[in-house]
């Protein structure tokens, strides 16, 4: 009997004790359009009007640190608690090797916005922008040299070099000799030398990627428009792992291979264990604010920084998601594999009122968008090539994904 309740304990434990997120109190109304710590306590913001806030409780208390400048800051880097960089407009980048105590300024030889910085170590590292140009320094950024001028590459992969139109995104060294970068319209970049040389990859997509994260050098996820997300093994294979949301998704982290986050507008943030195959909502009901960033600095603890000012925390985030796990059962898909007609069962939230029913394809077509009305309905398959598919249902903020299988 004893063992009996210890079980009944531990499963009610699993399901009503799983990790949230919680709002921080920032100080500030600016919007905050970076976060990065250099550990779980010691962290650092940064956004419009050159605002830089650090904490080194955890977020429990915010101080501004003086960046000496008023240019809007789009990233912001790390590579300890003391060695860290700051990218915004007009090429502007501020260093610190003191935690930020000081700021001082860096010369980034170029007038462009730039949206993006990332370091590999303290001396190597990569800055992206506007008219696609990547910036990249071996000296902590003494010296920047241009490392590609307006010539991002595009989505299509067709062609090496673009004009001024192609815009970088966001950049990321895996290691010291692989970088990946990514833009709108669908431009992807990788570099085999460190960041000397960069070569476009064809993704397919013309849609403007916001955010790369790469946990490990074989997987890759990229964050973009309309709740979409792509995954990589960064040697030019591009398969979709969609979100549960049609909202533009702004961030993306993952702890490991499989387990990671994507953010996006209107506080949406998700979560998936299984690198995309299915996705959790844990959007927090106070929160309507667009959030643009998100970073782990361990598997246990992650921050989210947004819109006027908007700053979230999860603690115990490798417990996050295992009290969601029974909504997977609001949706059901079978037979599955199926070769003719697909029964889709919701149940809960999602069968309540009317709910849209959309189908992708792996290359991320929609097949198939309806209404349903009723807790059941028939997808015929008879016009699906074989290959794996999308179901994404949404109702009201309430969303599931499954895949299908077609033979």
């Amino acid at each position: 009997m004893k063992q009996l309740v210890s079980a009944l304990s531990f499963l009610l434990l699993c399901l009503h004790g799983s990790a949230q997120w919680s709002q921080l109190t920032s100080g500030t109304s600016s919007d905050l359009n970076s976060i990065h710590f250099a550990d779980n306590a010691t962290g650092w913001v940064a956004g419009e009007d050159g605002k830089i806030l650090h904490t080194v409780n955890g977020g429990t208390s915010w101080a501004p640190q003086v960046s000496g400048t008023s240019a809007e800051l789009y990233s912001i880097y790390f590579t300890d608690a003391m060695n860290g960089w700051a990218a915004g407009e007009h090429g502007t980048i501020r260093h610190t090797t003191n935690g930020g105590t000081s700021w001082t300024s860096q010369a980034s030889g170029t007038v462009f916005d730039l949206y993006a910085i990332h370091f590999f170590d303290a001396t190597l590292g990569i800055a992206a922008g506007e008219t696609g140009v990547l910036l990249r320094t071996v000296n902590g950024g003494a010296t920047w040299s241009i490392a590609l001028a307006g010539n991002g590459g595009s989505g299509s992969g067709s062609s090496g070099s673009s004009g001024s139109e192609t815009v970088f995104t966001d950049v990321q060294l895996v290691s010291s000799t692989f970088g990946y970068a990514c833009g709108k319209s669908g431009y992807f970049m990788k570099s085999t030398d460190g960041g000397v040389s960069w070569t476009a990859q064809t993704t397919g997509v013309t849609e403007d990627f916001a955010a790369i994260h790469f946990p490990s050098a074989g997987h890759g996820y990229i964050a973009y428009e309309l709740g979409k997300v792509k995954h990589t093994t960064g040697n030019g294979t591009f398969t979709s792992v969609y979100a549960a949301t049609s909202k533009d998704l702004k961030g993306v982290w993952f702890v490991s291979d499989n387990r990671g986050w994507v953010v996006g507008d209107e506080g949406r943030i998700y979560l998936t264990a299984d690198g995309g195959t299915t996705w959790h909502t844990q959007n927090l009901a106070t929160v309507e604010e667009d959030l643009r960033s998100v970073h782990f600095p361990s598997v246990t603890t992650g921050y989210i920084a947004g819109k006027d000012g908007t700053i979230l925390k999860l603690s115990n985030a490798e417990t996050a998601g295992i009290g969601e796990q029974s909504s997977l059962h609001q949706l059901s898909a079978y037979p599955n594999p199926v070769t003719g007609t697909v029964t889709v069962q919701l149940k809960e939230e999602l069968a309540s009122g009317t709910s849209t029913v959309i189908v992708t394809d792996a290359a991320g077509r929609i097949i198939s968008e309806l209404t349903a009305t009723e807790p059941t309905l028939l997808l015929p398959t008879d016009n699906w090539t074989s290959g794996y598919y999308t179901l994404r249902v949404v109702n009201g903020q309430q969303t599931e994904t499954a895949k299908i299988l077609k033979q």
